[in-house]
């Protein structure tokens, strides 16, 4: 059995006031998202501090809604899933929200991707990053449903 957790993100202070806690999901003490922030951040400096800007904006919004934010995309076919991505940049984050909490609501992220002019046609690198978020996301509901059931 895996051991599931949410951690903190490096450099994002969740408000109080705020309605949105933002996390990073890790299973046996891996987090491929703050893995692939580091990375990001090593590689791409200015890509990372508007990924970072982008994840600031969430955790300090107020208004009960991130879904107006260009910078947050559902994916179609998986529609718990959300492309974040820094403003006109290639680097991409995918998270999901657990609202069923009754103080706050959480997104989660699970994996980065880097969107490159070599890949933006081929869909499938990208389908399977979404495809990545989506079985983490499964993992960690099993996992909360089980806690719940103890």
């Amino acid at each position: 059995m895996n051991k599931i957790d949410i951690v903190r993100i490096p450099e994002i202070e969740n408000k109080q006031d705020g309605i949105y806690k933002i996390y990073a999901l890790s299973i046996d003490d891996i987090s491929l998202a703050i893995n692939g922030l580091k990375e990001i951040k090593q590689n791409a400096q200015s890509q990372y501090k508007k990924l970072v800007v982008t994840l600031r904006m969430i955790a300090n919004n107020k208004k009960g809604t991130i879904n107006d934010l260009s910078r947050i995309v559902p994916d179609r076919k998986h529609k718990e899933i959300y492309e974040l991505k820094a403003k006109r940049k290639n680097a991409r984050l995918f998270a999901f929200y657990d609202e069923s909490g009754p103080d706050s609501k959480l997104i989660i992220c699970t994996n980065t991707y880097w969107k490159t002019r070599d890949n933006k046609f081929d869909r499938s690198q990208q389908a399977r990053q979404f495809e990545i978020a989506e079985e983490m996301r499964q993992l960690y509901l099993k996992n909360k449903g089980e806690k719940e059931n103890e």
